[in-house]
């Protein structure tokens, strides 16, 4: 459908704005209804011109709030979903940028962290290990020694 996804704010105030010109309208032909002299003719005309921008106004109104509620319906159950996206138009890379870009920033962020936490586990194993092999190699030599001695 093409109604464009405007926040609700935007939404609200167009509607308010289109209540106020009808009321401010309505109210303008109230004032010219008096001010004009009691000639009998164009009561009736006017009155009937009243009523009808009456109407219209209402009219507005009530689509504005249809029109509300058909977008705010259309938005909820109209959003691309994986299901949906191979059958329209939409194309692979937008939808996983729009639905997946948070995701896969964090995803990156722990990848990196647990990367660089292996990289010190390694490092510790292998400060570990060589510390052994010193001291394995110390005890070799003191062994030798004690052997030679004898």
């Amino acid at each position: 459908m093409g109604f464009p996804r405007l926040p609700p704010i935007v939404l609200a105030v167009v509607g308010s704005v289109l209540v106020y010109a009808g009321s401010a309208l309505y109210k303008q032909l109230d004032k010219r209804r008096f001010l004009i002299s009691d000639s009998e003719p164009r009561i009736p005309r006017l009155q009937r011109y009243q009523s009808a921008a009456r109407a219209s106004a209402v009219i507005a109104a009530t689509g504005a709030v249809f029109g509300v509620g058909y977008f705010a319906y259309y938005a909820r159950t109209h959003r691309p979903t994986p299901a949906t996206i191979s059958a329209s138009n939409v194309s692979r890379e937008v939808f996983h940028d729009d639905q997946y870009a948070d995701q896969e920033r964090r995803y990156k962020i722990e990848m990196v962290k647990s990367q660089y936490e292996q990289i010190e586990r390694e490092e510790m194993r292998r400060r570990r290990l060589e510390e052994e092999g010193e001291k394995m190699q110390r005890i070799l030599e003191t062994n030798t020694a004690e052997v030679e001695e004898t």
